[in-house]
C-alpha cells in the first residue's frame, strides 16, 4: 500500500521505500505482487482534474512498477469502478508483462456520474455499487470479479495469467 497523498518522486522517503520493497520480493516465494493506494495511476473517467494527477503518478511510478513486475494494483478514489487491461505506457500488454489497474472504489458514499473517456486500455467501468473479490488459483493464475451490489451480479471478471518463465525460481 502507498499513498498517492504524499511525496512518490524518484528520491522521496515514499519511493525508496517502494522501490527497496519490491526488490526484496522473492517471487519463489511471493509469484503476485499486488500494490493498492487512492488516487488511481490509471482511470479514463472524464474528471480533468484527477486524469492530471494520474498522468503524474504515470510519469513518477509506471517505470517502477514494470521494471519489478507489479501484476494488480488497486485503486479508490473514484466512487466507480473501472479495470484496465495489462498495460504499460498505456499500451495493452501480454499477460505478465503490463500491471492490470482496477479502481473499485465503489462502496459507501455516492456514486460518481461522470462519463469515460474512449481509451484502448479501458477494459470494463461502471458508476454503480459494488464490490471485488480475488482468488489467486496458483503461481500463474489469478482470478477477480467485481459484483453489484444491488443484483449481486458479476459485472466483470477477468484471470491474469503469466507466462511459466515468471513462476520458475
Amino acid at each position: 500500500m502507498m499513498s498517492s497523498e504524499h511525496d512518490f518522486r524518484a528520491g522521496s522517503r515514499q519511493y525508496t521505500w517502494l522501490e527497496n520493497d519490491l526488490k526484496k520480493v522473492d517471487r519463489t516465494k511471493t509469484p503476485w505482487i499486488v500494490l493498492g493506494g487512492h488516487r488511481p495511476m490509471y482511470s479514463s473517467q472524464e474528471e480533468l482534474s484527477d486524469f492530471i494527477v494520474s498522468v503524474g503518478i504515470q510519469y513518477y511510478l509506471e517505470d517502477l512498477l514494470h521494471e519489478y513486475k507489479v501484476d494488480l494494483a488497486f485503486w479508490g478514489h473514484y466512487h466507480s469502478y473501472e479495470r484496465t487491461c495489462a498495460v504499460y505506457k498505456h499500451v495493452c500488454q501480454e499477460e505478465g508483462l503490463g500491471t492490470t489497474h482496477i479502481v473499485v472504489g465503489s462502496a459507501g458514499f455516492g456514486i460518481d456520474t461522470e462519463g469515460y473517456w474512449d481509451l484502448q486500455w479501458s477494459r470494463f467501468h461502471e458508476n454503480d455499487y459494488g464490490y471485488g473479490r480475488v482468488m489467486v488459483a496458483n503461481r500463474s493464475a489469478l482470478y477477480f470479479e467485481w459484483v453489484r451490489n444491488k443484483d449481486k451480479v458479476v459485472r466483470d471478471k477477468v484471470w491474469l495469467t503469466k507466462p511459466r518463465s515468471q513462476t520458475e525460481g
